[in-house]
């Protein structure tokens, strides 16, 4: 599980300046920490910058590790397909993506 601390607005995650949208509106105040299974984040255009740490090939998927800041990521992604060097965007599957609050995960 991918879990990053965030602070949540309605439909929107905030995670540093990076907006992440979730599915459902939340009504939550203070720190809370949003998670996303590796296998519901993918690379893309726009999302959270990580820094790729390295892709291990696994057969039929290859498993993505990489970091926003101090925070390890991961990343389930297919078998064909390049995968960039350096820094990527990482985005969340929104009916994935849940949000936490006091380790216990809180209803939309």
């Amino acid at each position: 599980m991918n879990v990053l601390p965030a602070s949540v607005s309605g439909r929107e995650a905030r995670v540093g300046g990076t907006a992440i949208p979730l599915s459902q509106g939340y009504d939550v105040t203070g720190p809370v920490e949003i998670g996303v299974r590796p296998e519901h984040t993918r690379i893309a255009a726009e999302g959270l910058p990580v820094e790729i740490d390295r892709v291990e090939d696994i057969g039929h998927h290859r498993i993505l590790r990489a970091r926003h800041g101090n925070v390890e990521l991961n990343a389930i992604l297919p078998e064909a397909g390049e995968v960039p060097a350096g820094t990527v965007h990482l985005a969340f599957d929104p009916a994935a993506t849940h949000v936490y609050a006091d380790g216990w995960r809180v209803a939309p």
